[in-house]
């Protein structure tokens, strides 16, 4: 099944609506999303024709294409039948599951970038947990090459020093910064750099040395990028919230 036809479709329903399209629930094993808006169809189609070719359980990625009256409108996708995202561990304080969600995450997030894509996305609601596993969802406006005005997002550490970061730097900052959110709790990271440099981030943390020191050489010119998960494998969680 490549394509999936809206008019011949009898019953579905919403199960989640965002700024750029509505996800239907299609079965159990399908859900479908149909974009909100015309400008954007040409580029997604064509990179969503490209990612159909990607297989991988952690992610869900497009299968194939949804049309009305054969005009490409969205993608379909494997349903997950989970309710729970890294978004709610905000609210959880068993910091030993969340460190194990995170290095699970992390090894997709890498396995990501040995396709080539990058995530770029803060959004913890975009990651399920089904049965102790990250599952990605939101897939398609993941970038295979980056463009400097969209990484613009107004932070001042990343308009001071995002130049000179590759697509991967960028993501592993994203998606770092995002997911240490978890350990931080009520404290909002973004609002703590004001400019500075990640070393003054890391100062007002109680991060193990080794986990500030690996943080701080993601950003390095060394060709070989740590991922997060190498530096919390060791780590006591309950150390890795702020001051």
């Amino acid at each position: 099944m490549n394509n999936i036809e809206i008019s011949n479709i009898k019953d579905y329903k919403v199960i989640n609506s965002g700024e750029e399209g509505i996800v239907y629930k299609y079965n159990d094993s399908i859900c479908f999303k149909e974009f909100k808006h015309d400008r954007v169809l040409r580029s997604k189609e064509s990179k969503i024709k490209k990612m159909m070719k990607l297989d991988d359980n952690s992610f869900c990625f497009p299968l194939g294409r949804v049309t009305t009256n054969n005009n490409f409108v969205g993608y379909y996708m494997k349903y997950v039948d989970s309710k729970e995202t890294f978004k709610d561990l905000e609210e959880s304080y068993d910091y030993e599951r969340i460190k194990e969600l995170i290095i699970k995450a992390s090894i997709c997030i890498e396995r990501l970038h040995q396709s080539k894509l990058y995530r770029l996305d803060c959004n913890l609601s975009n990651i399920l947990i089904k049965d102790e596993e990250p599952i990605f969802v939101d897939t398609d406006n993941y970038k295979y090459k980056m463009h400097a005005p969209e990484f613009w997002t107004g932070d001042p550490l990343l308009i001071k020093y995002g130049r000179r970061f590759s697509d991967q730097d960028k993501d592993i900052f994203l998606y770092t910064m995002s997911l240490m959110q978890l350990f931080a709790k009520d404290t909002v990271l973004f609002d703590l750099f004001e400019g500075d440099y990640l070393n003054e981030y890391l100062s007002k943390t109680i991060l193990p040395s080794h986990v500030q020191s690996g943080l701080i050489e993601i950003f390095s010119d060394s060709k070989d990028k740590p991922y997060l998960h190498y530096m919390l494998q060791d780590v006591d969680p309950k150390r890795l919230v702020l001051k």
